[in-house]
């Protein structure tokens, strides 16, 4: 965590973590980005103090854990060989910023400096690979857009309920599982079950 050091703790709601005291908002991101040591991810950016989205990606993830792995069963339990991960770190990534423009000889991509973002997700693979691929990426900005990623391709772009809807007084059990529908949604319409044809 680089930036200002984390104020908001007192020693009954604090965490000691990594030598340091932090707030539990904090310590969770702490160790989400503590996971990487040792991996090919240890060297990278780190995320700011005010930064939530390592946290929010990884509890976005453990939250649709079930769910996720479940459907991705469903849809590959006819394959010998294959198994199902759920990512243990998360890591750094970048939302490509960019417009296209149409020119007479075709479309152009003009790319920007893309957005950081952080990620973390599930896979499906066999000795030959990936099979497939979820991943939800979310932006260090504020408020946080999650991208939702099924086998490279954007499914969903959108701000959590909760969040877009901080401060409005609905029940954020509710938004939860709108959020998590959304997500469930968009997923099962990209990676779907082949029934065999009798």
């Amino acid at each position: 965590m680089v930036g200002r050091r984390c104020g908001y703790w007192c020693e009954e709601h604090s965490v000691f973590l990594n030598g340091r005291m932090w707030c539990e908002r904090h310590a969770n991101s702490v160790k989400w980005l503590r996971a990487r040591d040792g991996s090919i991810y240890e060297i990278g950016p780190t995320a700011a103090i005010d930064d939530r989205s390592p946290n929010l990606v990884g509890i976005l993830v453990d939250e649709l854990n079930r769910e996720m792995v479940a459907h991705l069963t469903s849809c590959f339990k006819d394959h010998e060989g294959v198994y199902i991960v759920t990512d243990g770190n998360v890591r750094t990534a970048t939302i490509p910023k960019g417009r296209v423009d149409h020119t007479p000889d075709g479309p152009r991509v003009l790319h920007e400096v893309g957005h950081t973002a952080w990620q973390r997700g599930w896979g499906v693979y066999s000795h030959t690979g990936y099979l497939a691929r979820v991943v939800l990426r979310v932006t260090a900005t504020e408020p946080p857009v999650v991208h939702v990623y099924a086998n490279g391709v954007p499914v969903l772009r959108r701000v959590p309920d909760w969040i877009a809807m901080r401060g409005r007084g609905t029940n954020a059990d509710r938004d939860h599982a709108t959020f998590r529908r959304a997500v469930m949604d968009a997923v099962t319409r990209v990676i779907i079950r082949v029934e065999e044809e009798e």
